[in-house]
This record gives C-alpha cells, structure tokens and sequence, in this order.
C-alpha cells in the first residue's frame, strides 16, 4: 500500500497477482446441487469439500451457506506444498442472521493445514480474514492450534487476539452483498507477514482497505487464556511462513436459521515483486518517505536541487510536492509513504488490479532543501522567508530555479497573489 501526504493511497504491488497458475481456483456454481454433510466433496468440483454442519446449496452461481458449514478448497498443485504467497476474493450476504454466535461473520482463512487437524492440531496454523456479523468490524487473527477431543495433546482450540477496526458501524447490513479481498504475503527476505483485508462496500469494485497489519514474530501471540503445545513445530508468537493446503469460507451459524450467500470467489496466487525504491534512494520528510534518483548520491539536505537529477528527482520536499506515487520497484522520484492516508483503488479484473480511482486534495509543503543564495553568498531557507518582508522573500529564486512561493507554499500562501 502507498500513501502519501495529500488525501490519496492506491492499492500496490504488496502483491502482484499473476496469470492463471496450477493451484488457482474460482467459484464454478451454476449447476445446482447439495452439500449436506461434513466430508461432502462437491460433485462437480473436487477440490471443494463441506466441513462442519448445516448444508450448502450451490446453484445460480451462489452458494447458500445454512448454519455452520466450511467450504474448503484444497490446493491442487503437486509440484508446491500449498498456498503461500494468496490473494482471496469473494462476495458474500446475509440474508438471515438467524441464531448468530460472537465470531459468526463474513469469513476466510488461508495458509493453512486446517484439513489435517483431525489427526494433528498443530496443523491448523494459519490466518483468518472476517467481518463480524454483529459489530461490523473488519479482523484479522491468526490459529495456532484446533484442538480435538480425540487428541492426546488436547488444549482446546488456540488463537491470537483479533486485531480490529470498525468497517460497518451497527453490524453488517441485511440483504446486501459485501465484497472481501484478504491478501497474505511474506515480506521478502523477512519472517515478517503482510496482512490486508480489502473492502467493496457498495459492490460496485471499488476497494477500500479494511485493516491491514504486518506479522511480526513474537509481536502477535496467543491470547493469555491459552497455550500453544510443545509438540508443534510452531511456538507462540511465530509468523506463518509455510505453505497451506487448503483455504476455506466459513460463517458461523448456530443454527441452520442462519443464511448467508456467497459469489464470485477467487483464490489465486501471488507473486512479491522487489521492494519499493530498490534503484534509488531512501529519503524521509517529516515523516514521508520518499525515493530520490540513485545519480543523486544522496536523498534531500543542502544543494540538492544542484545534484545530478536535479530537485525534482533528488529534493524530498520537491519530490512532495510534486505529489508522484511510487508504484514499481524501478520508480524514482516518487512517494513511498506518509502518515496520512485515504484508500480507495477499483479492480476491472480478478488477476490484475488494472484502474485505479483517487481524489486529490493536496496540503502545503514547505521544502526544507529549499536554498536561496544572497548577493553575498550566504544561504537563505524557507524559515528566513518567514522572518519579515514575506510578500517579497516568496518572489526569491532558490538556487534549484524555484521561486519561494513554490518551495515555501504553506509560508507564502497568505500572501498570494504575488
């Protein structure tokens, strides 16, 4: 994700979704038929199987979830272990909450051996996306442990805490369809995990980030309440690094009153490109970071607007003001991030996101690499500017060939017109 200081952030390459693979998946439902059971594997379609209760009804391309059913659908790649680096799609509806339970929401999980659990518990190590039914928020946890009854090392099942923001204050609205986007990518060269929950709110493909957190070991561990055995591999606090098998939808009915639709569901791989910035220069600005040129040698400080480039490519402030995103490895002169944000990016296809939407609204800079040399040789910044004589200071040239009033805005704007 890149933001920048002006009212604007666009979905990015945190994940580069790739032509059709060996392993890709998407909802085929247009043939009816019934799902009534745990372990019923979906005629038409044999890498779907229910697990849990209630029944599934596929038909119309929809998939009517009753009660308390998972859909999983397994990887079916033998060359790879599973889902790693996955990006999942789908929209989803509530038609009738029914009786709910606290967790019961829109929900997806990945990088996950949550099909294994039966004879091993450790194996459900993975992640979850949801939107909660009943408060509306937008979530992400992490499973360390499924524990089952049979089990010698039984414990009880075993989580992190939620992390959650608000998405639909009042819960979920009845009846209308909610896109979700759950993306997970390890970040390069890193046990870090990068989590983000995308939402179409209006089903009209244009996404907007719900929450999104990176994993970091020993940042996110269980909750206090619990314990992760010490036969699995994993130890509380671990990133899920690994491959999963499978990636499933659930609900979480306590009854089959409960009814919730499902549609255009995507699961597809994803590829990580180079990191942001990896042929330039890092800089920062009071808190933005930005990307000088490489011929640069330096990013920012004084004489910059001098250096091989030039200020629009080597001057922080002048690389903000300009306003440029970076949106590929090899981009310069551009914005990495900033602390400010608003996300709004619409997707014309499910393997590219191909149309990006923005509203601009830019707030003032004042470029502190910005020089104006006297007659008598002695630097002046945009703080002398401000000293007296402003109507007349900001119609100096700085060194770089930028008048005042264009490298100190936020100074020289009552002051304006010149």
């Amino acid at each position: 994700m890149l933001q920048s200081t002006f009212a604007i952030t666009i979905l990015t390459a945190t994940a580069s979704i790739v032509a059709a693979q060996d392993g890709d998946w998407s909802s085929n439902w247009d043939t009816s038929r019934t799902l009534l059971s745990a372990f019923d594997v979906d005629p038409q379609d044999p890498r779907s199987m229910m697990r849990g209760s209630g029944d599934v009804e596929i038909g119309g391309g929809i998939a009517k979830f009753f009660g308390n059913p998972r859909l999983y659908i397994s990887h079916d790649d033998p060359s790879v272990e599973g889902w790693e680096n996955v990006e999942i799609t789908a929209y989803g509806k509530y038609v009738n909450r029914g009786v709910s339970k606290s967790y019961s929401g829109l929900t997806f999980a990945t990088r996950s051996n949550h099909d294994e659990y039966a004879s091993n518990g450790c194996s459900a190590f993975g992640y979850y996306a949801r939107i909660y039914e009943n408060t509306g928020e937008c979530a992400i946890q992490k499973e360390y442990f499924h524990g089952n009854s049979n089990d010698p090392i039984y414990v009880g099942t075993v989580y992190s805490n939620s992390k959650r923001v608000d998405c639909f204050p009042g819960g979920l609205p009845m009846n209308e369809w909610v896109g979700l986007k759950f993306k997970v990518n390890t970040v390069p060269d890193t046990s870090d995990v990068l989590l983000e929950l995308w939402v179409d709110y209006n089903n009209d493909g244009l996404w907007e980030l719900g929450i999104s957190y990176t994993d970091t070991v020993g940042d996110w561990p269980c909750s206090t309440s619990k314990v992760v055995p010490t036969e699995c591999s994993q130890n509380n606090g671990d990133t899920v690094t690994r491959p999963g098998n499978v990636s499933f939808l659930r609900t979480d009915g306590e009854d089959t009153t409960t009814e919730v639709h499902w549609r255009d569901v995507t699961i597809t791989n994803s590829v990580t490109p180079k990191p942001l910035c990896s042929d330039g220069i890092e800089g920062s600005n009071g808190g933005t970071e930005v990307c000088c040129a490489s011929s640069c040698g330096q990013c920012g400080g004084s004489g910059c607007g001098s250096l091989p480039g030039g200020s629009s490519l080597c001057c922080t402030g002048s690389i903000i003001t300009n306003g440029q995103l970076c949106q590929d490895s090899s981009d310069v002169g551009c914005i990495i991030s900033s602390p400010t944000t608003s996300t709004t990016v619409a997707s014309t296809t499910t393997q590219a996101i191909t149309t990006q939407t923005t509203t601009t609204t830019q707030a003032c800079v004042d470029d502190p690499d910005w020089r104006h040399t006297t007659n008598k040789g002695r630097e002046k910044s945009c703080a002398w500017v401000a000293k007296k004589n402003t109507s007349t200071r900001c119609t100096k040239e700085g060194d770089d060939g930028r008048l005042a009033q264009e490298a100190c805005e936020c100074i020289c704007a009552p002051y304006a017109p010149f």
